[in-house]
């Protein structure tokens, strides 16, 4: 957990109720045995829906 601000992370919405923490989404594909195959980092705000 962070508390500054950068160009990825800003304090917003959180649904774990931690507005005083900075915020990153990060999206993982996996193959069906969960082994990763890529990933993305988003800005703060960004709904889950617009990610995939």
């Amino acid at each position: 957990e962070s508390i500054d601000e950068d160009e990825m992370r800003s304090f917003g919405f959180s649904k774990d109720q931690k507005s005083q923490c900075v915020q990153v989404v990060y999206c993982l594909v996996v193959n069906k045995e969960g082994l990763p195959l890529a990933y993305e980092a988003y800005r703060d705000n960004t709904a889950e829906v617009n990610t995939l």
